[in-house]
């Protein structure tokens, strides 16, 4: 299983390697879903994906496209850009088996058995507003257990996730202070926003909190107190990637 961060991204991926499957956010940065999968699908009919040709490439590349926010027209628009099905977020396990079946990828004895090479997921964000993390301590940095489901129990794509965001996390920051800076309210809460459900997904309650606040305060235009939390968000996340990197650090101690 490969992750891709945007719909660039995912692009990308398929030039490069063959994925039986791609699990699709229709809302990313830089390129949304539905202009990812278009993207693909022009690749596909100039034989530019990775393994065409090969006997693993004689069908078309199942698109499932994936969104927190189902509207009036969505499945219609997602099947118009060229994706084979259509899953509301959070993604029941029993409906994407079910979907990943319908594609010919998984036989219906295989329940138990799918593939961790099987798919590419782009864009991975949040499933809900905490389904079980919800129910997390306010005092807890963020919740191994219940990050683990999210990941199906795959713990190298857990911790291939956490990397990812101690990465990536930098940028996104300076994003939002530039934002700030200039006084750009739509890109404020269009950032915070897509921060706020990168974070959900560890189930970090108090950076989740305050990168909520954050996103108040910026629908509220209110540049001075989006300053100082800022200030508090990004306390929060050094919190969060300590603990990652703790759990990192761990996790080769076990495996040595």
């Amino acid at each position: 299983m490969a992750v891709a961060r945007n719909g660039r991204e995912a692009v990308e991926a398929v030039k490069r390697e063959v994925f039986d499957a791609v699990l699709m956010d229709v809302q990313m940065p830089e390129m949304s879903g539905l202009e990812a999968a278009q993207a693909i699908r022009r690749l596909e009919a100039a034989g530019q994906l990775a393994g065409e040709g090969e006997c693993r490439r004689t069908q078309a590349l199942p698109i499932i496209a994936t969104t927190a926010h189902a509207m009036t027209g969505d499945r219609e628009r997602c099947l118009e850009a060229g994706m084979n099905s259509y899953l509301s977020k959070p993604i029941q396990p029993d409906l994407l088996l079910k979907t990943l079946e319908g594609e010919g990828l998984v036989a219906p004895a295989q329940e138990s058995e799918i593939s961790q090479d099987a798919a590419i997921v782009a864009g991975l964000s949040e499933r809900t507003a905490f389904d079980e993390g919800l129910s997390v301590s306010d005092t807890s940095v963020y919740d191994l257990s219940s990050t683990l489901r999210r990941t199906g129990g795959d713990e190298s794509l857990l911790f291939d996730l956490m990397e990812l965001f101690v990465e990536d996390c930098p940028r996104q920051l300076q994003t939002i202070r530039e934002a700030i800076d200039c006084g750009d309210h739509p890109a404020i809460r269009r950032f915070f926003h897509a921060l706020k459900r990168t974070i959900a997904n560890f189930s970090a309650v108090r950076a989740f909190k305050a990168a909520g606040n954050l996103e108040e305060i910026a629908e509220a235009q209110d540049l001075v107190a989006a300053e100082m939390a800022l200030v508090k968000l990004e306390e929060e996340l050094d919190r969060l990637k300590e603990a990652f990197r703790v759990a990192a650090n761990d996790r080769v101690v076990r495996e040595a």
